[in-house]
């Protein structure tokens, strides 16, 4: 869990993650839920893009949860 000291940003993306009722989560959804929430409450703006010169074919990082 996070403790005062973490950032808003990783407190939101742990939550997100927590949250999560699935056993895996795509970075999208993790973005997509935490955006909103640190774009409000700070003076950040999250992104979420490609990136460049990987070759990743289209692909997408998947968060799976494990006990």
């Amino acid at each position: 869990m996070a403790n005062e000291n973490t950032s808003l940003f990783a407190k939101a993306f742990t939550n997100a993650l927590i949250r999560n009722s699935g056993t895996f989560v795509s970075a999208s959804k993790v973005f997509s839920e935490i955006r909103d929430k640190v774009t409000k409450d700070t003076n950040q703006t999250p992104q979420y893009a490609n990136m460049r010169e990987l070759d990743d074919d289209g692909g997408e990082f998947v968060f799976k949860k494990v006990n």
